[in-house]
């Protein structure tokens, strides 16, 4: 089973990281998701939903496309922590640009209140446009909406460079100075480029979550493969979205926990951690043990037996356990999974895996 150190999230009431092209459907996916956490952005949300949507723009204004001119490629998070919102993005732009966006930054990083909103004001009135956009006006509009100076790093690579850029807002008046510097979250994200991680959630899973991330992996650049493993990770994606929001333990009315997307070795690795009732371990435990002792054709014929039996029955609770039957039959090699007794209940990690050579035969 792949390891992930979750100690890294422990903080974290929402947590999300994408890997991968950069398309207006992406960013509408991203902000959909970052919105279902909208009962702890509070009156930010609005402001949270621009800050993503600026930082996107500036992906896609001032980065290199790929060789083949197609695709703009990057790596974006949001993280939801102790009363603050930080949204991180990184992708390659040429050595040029990187020493133009420092000096428009460390200029717009001076400003403050009145001084942004003038500076704003004078560079509209003067009309200093270019194909890469309106002269900083995006840099003016997010240090205005954050109300905190714009945090960033620029790592020399070749003739390139990795430019990373962080926005901090915070939720609650009182959180006076930033709880997560943008070295930090440049080790974040190489930590789960180096893992392979192309998609990485933490939060409340409901219908609309589910919906959001499932147009991202279907989307992702990452995973360009044949329809029919396309089709298999989204299938098996939907059942395990699905299969914490229906048997994850809920808190405060709230269902929460981890997904994770990677490619690893040419396989898709999907991973989800979540609470699940105590009571229902060893259920689960043993249904998972038959599932895994199954061939393929005996998968297929005990799917198609349980299906027939559904059909004459209208009780849901009869179709109990027919969406790992699902993954199993989509998936290579068995389900991998693993429950933990901790202070907060038990915890259950299940992991799959789809190979893109095995599919493609």
């Amino acid at each position: 089973m792949e390891k992930y150190n979750f100690d890294l999230f422990t903080r974290d009431e929402l947590a999300m990281w994408y890997k991968g092209s950069m398309s207006d459907s992406i960013t509408e996916n991203l902000i959909g998701v970052a919105e279902s956490d909208a009962g702890n952005l509070g009156k930010s949300r609005r402001n949270v939903s621009f800050l993503m949507a600026e930082s996107f723009q500036n992906i896609v204004r001032h980065g290199i496309q790929n060789p083949g001119g197609e695709k703009i490629t990057g790596s974006f998070g949001i993280t939801n922590r102790e009363g603050e919102v930080h949204i991180f993005s990184s992708n390659y732009i040429t050595q040029e640009e990187g020493v133009v966006i420092t000096r428009k930054l460390q200029d717009v990083n001076q400003l403050r209140g009145e001084e942004l909103k003038a500076q704003y004001r004078r560079i509209l009135s003067e009309g200093n446009f270019t194909e890469k956009g309106g002269a900083g006006l995006g840099l003016i509009s997010m240090a205005k909406k954050s109300g905190r100076p714009l945090q960033y790093a620029l790592n020399p690579i070749n003739e390139h460079a990795e430019f990373c850029l962080q926005i901090d807002k915070a939720i609650h008046q009182d959180s006076a100075a930033t709880n997560m510097l943008v070295d930090e979250s440049v080790g974040i994200n190489k930590y789960l480029e180096e893992k392979g991680v192309v998609l990485f959630f933490k939060g409340e899973f409901d219908q609309e979550t589910t919906d959001n991330m499932v147009q991202m992996f279907r989307q992702n650049s990452e995973i360009e493969s044949s329809k029919k493993i396309t089709r298999a990770i989204f299938h098996v994606g939907v059942e395990l979205l699905s299969n914490i929001s229906r048997h994850g333990t809920e808190k405060d009315g709230r269902t929460t926990g981890t997904f994770i997307m990677s490619v690893v070795n040419n396989e898709v690795i999907l991973t989800t951690k979540n609470f699940v009732d105590p009571s229902k371990r060893d259920e689960f435990e043993q249904h998972l043990a038959e599932i895994n002792s199954k061939t393929a054709d005996e998968l297929c014929q005990w799917y198609k037996s349980r299906m027939r039996e559904n059909i004459l029955v209208e009780k849901t609770e009869d179709l109990k356990g027919m969406g790992l039957l699902n993954v199993a039959k989509r998936t290579t090699g068995p389900i991998k999974y693993h429950f933990e007794s901790t202070l907060n209940g038990v915890e259950g990690i299940v992991e799959v895996r789809i190979g893109l050579d095995v599919l493609t035969a």
